[in-house]
């Protein structure tokens, strides 16, 4: 068979194939609006057919089904909806984009280009049609789930700070990316992340609130799908959302995570080095382009870890001392020593006088009678002062090393709570709080120890 040589580039022919399946979009527009005519008029009075349908099945074979759809296409598409004229912003759409467009409500399409592939706008209709497959009272159950979690974004932030939050939450490389954007301090960087092409389409789904779409191109376009309402906002805007869920400053991204979410930041997956292998020389090929990243990225919908579901004391973090009860000053408390492979022992403070640890008052015993008890002499710490009397100078020197220990982690805990919280105050929930004033009061409490040595050695 010989060989048909074709005289035009490739890209030449490309355009030029492009340009039909344009002008064919078009077509498509003008046959739906003729249709609409041999509908809406009496052109048909001087044939044989009485309908629209009738007349287009017979005379070109075209279908109830195709007839429907050049009429959809020109009434979504066709400037004012009756015309022979595709509307400016849909001209350069070829006509199998046109197709699966018209299956996504116009609030999604306004927000397209023709640099989208129909695969992309697949992806696009799949996360549409799986939103709608939620009905209300599964949404309000889910919703009812997420609350008793604490796997929601702050209420009082804006739709773009929801879904910003949830995208911290979901798209976890995309978290790394981005701070790691934020330690070169290149905001420009931060953009080509959210679109390496110039522009993209993220979905994050909250759950009992539904999908988020954050559209990037000129600007930032946040909507719900699942009401279609919709918001704009600059690119600041969405910067400084971000800024507040990458803390850099003072921290490291496992603990600005950990405290923000609650959950650990998995792993970053390493991509697996394949085997070398030696092969024989060949010719050189021409480099195949690569491949494209999706403008599309769908939401992760798995069920994420919650935070609540970790007992309290086993997310308290290093060095911190419990606090069990809030009365006084210097509340009664239990307090820990932590040792180098990570095991807790007693602080020394022995059974049976009063609550176990009690904060105390300088000279005054923890049991109900209040008295003063002397020193027990078998080498137990007295119950009042925590020291060990037979210890001698050194044993002391160990024990108010260690205490300091204790206030010097938990001042260092309490620092890094509050550059979080200077970055974003709506952090600063109640369950935060309370584990600012837990460190304070055992900081407070590793003083009043200090201080109990000091008066007994005086």
């Amino acid at each position: 068979m010989n060989e048909i040589i074709y005289k035009k580039s490739y890209e030449e022919y490309k355009a030029e194939l492009g340009g039909e399946l344009q002008r064919a979009a078009e077509s498509f527009v003008r046959i739906g609006y003729l249709l609409k005519v041999a509908r809406d008029t009496n052109i048909l009075a001087e044939s044989k057919y009485k309908t629209m349908a009738e007349f287009a099945e017979a005379e070109f074979h075209l279908d109830k089904t195709k007839t429907s759809r050049f009429i959809s296409i020109n009434d979504r598409f066709s400037e004012g909806g009756y015309s022979d004229r595709l509307k400016e912003e849909y001209r350069g759409f070829e006509w199998s984009k046109l197709t699966i467009m018209l299956q996504l409500p116009e609030e999604m399409t306004e927000e397209l280009s023709t640099n989208y592939s129909k695969a992309e706008l697949n992806l696009l209709k799949s996360e549409l049609d799986a939103e709608n497959s939620v009905s209300d009272i599964e949404m309000a159950i889910e919703r009812a789930e997420a609350v008793e979690k604490k796997i929601l974004p702050p209420e009082e932030k804006s739709m773009l700070g929801k879904a910003v939050w949830q995208l911290g939450m979901e798209h976890r490389d995309i978290y790394r990316k981005v701070w790691k954007a934020f330690e070169k301090e290149d905001k420009r960087l931060v953009m080509d992340i959210l679109a390496p092409q110039g522009e993209s389409t993220i979905f994050v789904k909250i759950p009992g609130m539904g999908r988020y779409q954050i559209s990037v191109k000129n600007d930032i376009c946040v909507m719900h799908l699942r009401t279609l309402e919709k918001e704009r906002y600059s690119f600041e805007e969405i910067i400084e959302e971000l800024e507040k869920i990458c803390p850099v400053a003072g921290m490291d991204t496992e603990e600005a995570y950990r405290l923000i979410y609650g959950i650990d930041l998995e792993p970053e997956k390493e991509q697996e080095k394949e085997p070398e292998k030696k092969t024989e020389v060949a010719p050189v090929q021409p480099k195949k382009e690569k491949r494209k990243e999706s403008k599309v990225t769908k939401a992760r919908t798995e069920k994420q870890e919650p935070a609540a579901a970790v007992p309290e004391e086993e997310v308290q973090l290093p060095g911190q001392m419990s606090v069990e009860d809030y009365d006084g000053v210097v509340p009664e408390a239990t307090y820990e020593e932590v040792t180098e492979d990570g095991q807790t022992e007693d602080d020394g403070m022995s059974e049976g006088s009063g609550a176990a640890g009690d904060a105390l008052e300088p000279g005054i015993d923890a049991g109900a009678s209040g008295e003063t008890e002397d020193a027990d002499t078998t080498g137990q710490y007295d119950e009042s002062v925590g020291t060990a009397e037979s210890g001698g100078c050194e044993a002391d020197s160990e024990q108010i090393e260690e205490i300091w220990m204790e206030i010097y982690k938990n001042h260092g805990e309490i620092s890094k709570y509050l550059s979080v919280w200077e970055s974003q105050h709506s952090l600063m929930e109640r369950d935060m709080v309370r584990k600012l004033y837990d460190m304070s009061i055992a900081m407070a409490a590793g003083f009043e120890r200090l201080m109990q040595r000091g008066q007994d050695h005086e």
